[in-house]
């Protein structure tokens, strides 16, 4: 076994987590808000271009149909503007500051004007998340253990065989997470979960949630394969679990972080690992009762931030929105979080990071929020 597939292993020493008393000089505030009683914006994905552009996708729930939504704003987010997209958007990726993807439930979308315009390339459907090495070399990773390269921008996809070799069933098995420590250098992972037995208590949570709580944690199988060739050649490995892997996200010094989410009764809502990619060493730096962690995000100095939910009852998968909290860590050592205030009107299932390359800090949820952490 090779030493970065290491980090995935789940038998780690744990050491004590602390915390630090609230970032009281700080605080998320509001930028953008739908606050319609007749439509809801659950947004997906920010990604800043430059200082000044920035692009934000979305799905818009009116009393009468559901539609995609692009937000963009030109003046680093004083103020944004709302169009429709002709497909619900599930992820975005940029390359430059004009040249992006934009994943949808029904293709992969183009675009070279910085969002401005976008062009359908492939109608290729059940694919999650997209990364590009340059602007024809890319890779698409999504479910039925798919996962695609391209070599010519996007147009056409060709199935890696690499994907299909951890021996898992391809309808119970997603390939979520794509990302490139250093040039060349492509981690892919994903989970498979297999069904429980058909009976009434696969009825959703919302349905039957006295019967909910005393659902055990089904065992499932991460999944990661690698390629440290620009996807010339690939090796895999497999490993069982509890839980899904719900974000990977990586930093300067081939420092990442592992984000696990959890159902029904395990005793925390998610767990995060600082994995250090090039030794193979995992580290559990974050997991308390009362938070669902949606995302991280590695600073230049090696700090880190997660944003998380405080779910808003016992019985998970209940879709209400619970309260958004933001923990920032001390140092690169990710020992002690100090939580950073955040408008207490952001309530969402889920809360996504994004850094400006100002420096500034974003944060957007699934209940048609943007803020951006500023001095009180």
């Amino acid at each position: 076994m090779w030493a970065v597939a290491r980090w995935w292993r789940l038998i780690l020493a744990v050491g004590l987590l602390g915390a630090l008393p609230l970032a009281a000089a700080e605080k998320f505030r509001v930028k953008y808000f739908l606050d319609k009683d007749d439509e809801s914006l659950g947004i997906i994905e920010l990604n800043f271009l430059t200082a000044r552009r920035a692009v934000a996708i979305g799905q818009l729930d009116t009393n009468k149909r559901r539609y995609g939504v692009m937000l963009s704003t030109s003046d680093g987010g004083e103020t944004w503007q709302s169009e429709p997209l002709k497909d619900l958007p599930r992820s975005l990726f940029f390359l430059n500051d004009s040249l992006g993807w934009m994943v949808t439930e029904r293709g992969v979308w183009q675009t070279e004007e910085g969002g401005r315009s976008w062009r359908k390339l492939s109608g290729e459907q059940s694919i999650a998340r997209v990364h590009f090495l340059d602007a024809q070399r890319g890779f698409a990773v999504g479910a039925l253990k798919k996962l695609l390269a391209t070599k010519d921008g996007g147009k056409t996809w060709a199935k890696v065989p690499a994907g299909d070799l951890p021996e898992t069933r391809p309808d119970f098995t997603v390939y979520s997470q794509i990302v490139s420590p250093e040039p060349n250098w492509l981690l892919v992972a994903g989970t498979s979960i297999p069904p429980r037995r058909q009976s009434r208590r696969d009825l959703p949570p919302w349905l039957e949630p006295e019967e909910a709580k005393h659902r055990t944690q089904r065992p499932t199988v991460m999944l990661v394969v690698e390629s440290r060739d620009g996807g010339v050649t690939w090796r895999h490995g497999t490993t069982s679990m509890f839980g899904r892997i719900a974000k990977v996200t990586v930093g300067a010094g081939k420092v990442g972080l592992g984000i696990f989410q959890f159902d029904d009764q395990f005793d925390w809502p998610a767990e995060v690992y600082k994995l250090t990619l090039n030794n193979g060493r995992s580290t559990r730096v974050f997991r308390y009762k009362d938070r669902l962690v949606t995302d991280g995000l590695i600073e230049p100095d090696g700090s880190a931030y997660l944003a998380a939910i405080e779910p808003a009852t016992e019985v998970r998968g209940i879709p209400i929105p619970g309260k958004v909290h933001i923990h920032r860590s001390r140092g690169s050592e990710m020992d002690l979080w100090a939580e950073v205030p955040v408008d207490y009107r952001a309530v969402a299932s889920r809360a996504t990071l994004a850094r400006s390359p100002d420096g500034s800090m974003w944060l957007v949820t699934s209940a048609g929020m943007i803020l951006k952490l500023e001095d009180r």
